[in-house]
C-alpha cells in the first residue's frame, strides 16, 4: 500500500459508513411504510410480515457493520495521527495532518499554513515520500493484509 493510500483510507471508510447508513434508512422507511391489507376473503399478511422481519434483520446486520467500521475508522485515524506526529519535519507534519486527518484540500492547508499553494504542493509530495520511506515495512504489511 502506498503512503497516500494508507493516509487516505479513513475517507474510504467514511464513505462506506455513509452508504451503509443510507441503506439502513431505506430499510427503516420501508418498514415504517409497510401496511397489512385486510381483505374479508383473502388475508395475505405472511408475505408482508416476512418482508418486515427481513428488513429488521437487515437493519440489525447493517448496524453491526456500521459499528465495526467505526471501530476500524477510529483505530486507523488514531494510528495515522501518531505516525504523522513521529515525522521529523514540522511542515510535513502540518500538511499531512491538515490533508489526511482534518480532510482539507492542499489549497486550504496552504492558506492555513500561510504558504503558497505551489510550496505546499511540493511539501505534500515530499511528505508522502518521507512517510513512505519511514513506514515502508508497515505499509508493505498493510498491502498484504488487503
Amino acid at each position: 500500500m502506498t503512503a497516500k493510500g494508507y493516509l487516505g483510507s479513513p475517507h474510504s471508510i467514511k464513505v462506506q459508513i455513509a452508504q451503509l447508513q443510507e441503506s439502513k434508512r431505506y430499510f427503516q422507511e420501508r418498514a415504517a411504510s409497510t401496511t397489512v391489507p385486510v381483505d374479508r376473503i383473502k388475508v395475505r399478511s405472511h408475505a408482508i410480515a416476512d418482508q418486515v422481519g427481513a428488513g429488521a434483520v437487515k437493519m440489525y446486520t447493517l448496524d453491526e457493520e456500521i459499528s465495526r467500521l467505526y471501530s476500524v475508522l477510529w483505530r486507523r485515524e488514531d494510528n495515522i495521527w501518531k505516525m504523522i506526529n513521529h515525522m521529523r519535519n514540522v511542515d510535513y507534519m502540518k500538511v499531512l495532518f491538515k490533508v489526511y486527518v482534518q480532510g482539507k484540500t492542499i489549497k486550504q492547508a496552504s492558506q492555513e499554513m500561510g504558504r503558497s499553494y505551489n510550496y505546499t504542493l511540493e511539501v505534500h509530495k515530499e511528505a508522502l515520500a518521507a512517510f513512505e520511506k519511514k513506514y515502508s515495512s508497515f505499509l508493505q504489511g498493510q498491502k498484504k493484509a488487503e
